[in-house]
């Protein structure tokens, strides 16, 4: 939850996430870090200035209304891994008092789901959205730290119910 007019700071890492593994940000792929920093609420969208920490990167805004603020980035990567084109995607929220208006993030696809936290075994119900229109009948892998996976389809309104194996803070 975030609060209105109190700075906020974002973190930017890169590194095997499961093994607990975090690159400095001169060792990361390709082009990783020139990556760029997303943030879009219901009026507008700019970049958030990214400075190199070493071994992240590290953003900030002060958010000056209630809403959702949505963080993303979307960085196809300069050189090929092997014969593929990897894109980096990220994407994650805070909410700022108790409106809950979201705006639609540019990217070909992106999640909207509920900001709060999740006890173990809750059901956490994830919107697939290209735009702003459902993906229906699409298969979608969630996939945790430690290993565990599952596979989804989405519904007619592009959702799914996932259940929540580990404590999720969001």
């Amino acid at each position: 939850m975030g609060i209105k007019n109190q700075s906020h700071t974002i973190w930017v890492y890169y590194g095997e996430y499961a093994t607990g593994e975090i690159e400095k940000t001169k060792d990361w792929y390709s082009d990783l870090n020139q990556l760029k920093l997303n943030l879009v609420n219901s009026e507008n969208k700019v970049e958030l200035k990214l400075t190199d920490k070493g071994d992240y990167l590290e953003a900030s805004f002060v958010p000056a209304k209630d809403g959702i603020y949505q963080i993303f980035v979307s960085h196809p990567a300069k050189e090929l891994g092997g014969t593929t084109r990897y894109e980096f995607l990220a994407q994650s929220q805070i909410q700022v008092g108790k409106d809950a208006a979201y705006a639609a993030i540019p990217l070909a696809a992106h999640f909207i789901f509920q900001n709060k936290i999740f006890k173990t075994n809750d059901l956490v119900e994830i919107q697939l959205l290209r735009g702003n229109s459902p993906v229906a009948d699409k298969e979608v892998l969630v996939m945790s730290p430690n290993g565990w996976s599952k596979n989804y389809k989405t519904d007619s309104q592009g959702k799914i119910k996932a259940e929540a194996i580990w404590l999720v803070l969001t």
